[in-house]
């Protein structure tokens, strides 16, 4: 309910507002949906469905080493400032190299949201750096941190814009592609922050999704054989 919710909320609003000539949004369709459906998730996840959940989490981080280092050099408020602003402050690190690198051109409004969207899918990244004491060697660590990218970029791919579900309804590919990436970081974020040893079960969802949004390349496929 906490990813299928926020996208079809994203995905209708978008919907309601390219039927009207009144508003016109300075960002693209793709990054309005999974912007906010990415805010909405967090709202609903803190505040509705995980709310003990994340107040142990929260509890769980002061015993930590490294949020205990930052409180006793800068004090405890400054430290759960650059806890709570670290996912941002990782964001604006990457988009910035990107526009350093010629890869990306900067605009305020856009880059403002791109920076929202690629801090909240930092979220599971933040909470395995915080938690690296847990894990066994250095190997689990970047395991975890590459297999929830991998899943990002292979939803990202497999859901291409010149596959047949892009071609026949804009909407339903964005529907597809918030829904993965949602499922995909709620499903990590609750694997680390949450200590949750989560069955495959609750990757049905996305595993449903993610095949239905690569057979749209089926027939690409099929052509080269």
């Amino acid at each position: 309910m906490a990813t299928l919710i926020p996208v079809i909320i994203s995905t209708l609003l978008l919907t309601i507002m390219n039927s009207s000539e009144v508003v016109k949004l300075p960002i693209t369709d793709v990054t309005f949906v999974l912007t906010f459906s990415l805010g909405l998730q967090s709202i609903i996840s803190r505040y509705v469905i995980f709310e003990s959940e994340c107040n142990g989490y929260s509890e769980h981080l002061g015993t930590l080493k490294n949020p205990i280092r930052l409180s006793s050099f800068f004090g405890p408020f400054i430290a759960t400032l650059f806890i709570s602003m670290a996912k941002y402050i990782l964001a604006i690190v990457l988009v910035f190299a990107l526009i350093a690198t010629n890869m990306y051109e900067f605009d305020l409004v856009v880059t403002s949201f791109h920076i929202i969207l690629c801090a909240l899918l930092l979220d599971p990244i933040v909470a395995i750096i915080w938690n690296y004491e847990h894990y066994d060697d250095i190997l689990d660590f970047f395991t975890y941190i590459t297999g929830y990218l991998s899943i990002l970029l292979i939803g990202v791919g497999a859901n291409s814009t010149e596959g047949w579900i892009a071609q026949k309804s804009v909407i339903i590919y964005i529907f597809f592609l918030a829904y993965i990436l949602l499922n995909a970081r709620l499903t990590f974020f609750r694997e680390v922050a949450f200590q949750e040893r989560i069955g495959i079960r609750v990757f049905a969802p996305f595993i449903f999704a993610f095949l239905f949004a690569v057979l749209q390349n089926l027939t690409d496929f099929l052509t080269q054989l």
